[in-house]
């Protein structure tokens, strides 16, 4: 077989699809002198308000999480009580946002955007979305260019993956239901489709992998659609253009997808 020398372009692109997690992306520069949290720049402010959050997580912190709902209902409300207060005294405080969204996965479980029509659980599934989409708001830097903080960018790849998983689990229940179930999941999502939520989620893996997130970077290359169409057409051409139609079967990819 004649050997082919291809161009670094080539080479990028074929990585790209062949091995996207080892492929190159924009890198997050990141800047130990910038401020923890782009909105609270007092150290002394940032060290009581985490103290508050460690007050309100240190009521959960001895429950299983697989723990029966009763159990788990009076720290969650009392957690709850504690980030509701926090949140309305500094509503630019993005970890408070992003933590209250941990805690009501902590008590409903990844499903909770799907989950039956419960008053509590509708109005928890509205609040763990816009507490996420607020927290993302709020520590996006203004520019995808411009630098962030370590605590930053921490804050940026969990909340990232924390809607990404939401949306992931939510879609997956979505394509086993009835049409009831569907359309009162949409009404949830601000009318949005499948399809939407199924971008959306690839988009918050990316991101999530691009400020950090091992699991996201993961998840990221196994929920991207265009990526795999795009590896399997290639990947099929080569096997005809070196192997013929009598090639030897396509090997297993060496990494196995993720789930969250």
């Amino acid at each position: 077989m004649t050997s082919s020398n291809l161009s670094t372009s080539d080479s990028q692109v074929l990585t790209q699809i062949f091995d996207p997690e080892s492929a190159p992306t924009a890198s997050i520069v990141i800047d130990q002198t910038l401020p923890h949290d782009i909105h609270i720049t007092k150290s002394s402010l940032l060290s009581q308000l985490r103290k508050r959050e460690l007050e309100a997580i240190w009521h959960i912190e001895s429950i299983n999480p697989s723990s029966p709902s009763e159990i788990k209902d009076s720290p969650f409300r009392q957690a709850l009580e504690l980030f509701r207060n926090l949140i309305e005294e500094h509503p630019n405080y993005a970890s408070a946002y992003n933590n209250r969204a941990q805690l009501v996965r902590w008590r409903y479980g990844d499903s909770v955007l799907v989950k039956g029509s419960e008053q509590q659980v509708a109005k928890m599934a509205k609040t763990v979305l816009s507490d996420l989409n607020t927290a993302i708001t709020l520590g996006t830097p203004s520019s995808p260019s411009s630098p962030v903080s370590p605590g930053q960018a921490r804050l940026l790849a969990q909340a990232h993956t924390q809607r990404a998983t939401l949306l992931y689990t939510a879609l997956k229940v979505l394509k086993s239901s009835n049409t009831e179930e569907e359309r009162r999941s949409e009404e949830r999502f601000g009318g949005k489709s499948a399809e939407e939520l199924e971008d959306q989620s690839a988009r918050d893996f990316f991101m999530g992998g691009r400020y950090g997130n091992e699991i996201s970077k993961a998840m990221a290359v196994h929920v991207n659609p265009y990526a795999k169409m795009c590896g399997n057409i290639v990947k099929e051409a080569m096997r005809q253009e070196f192997c013929g139609d009598g090639g030897v079967e396509e090997a297993k990819p060496a990494i196995q997808p993720m789930i969250v």
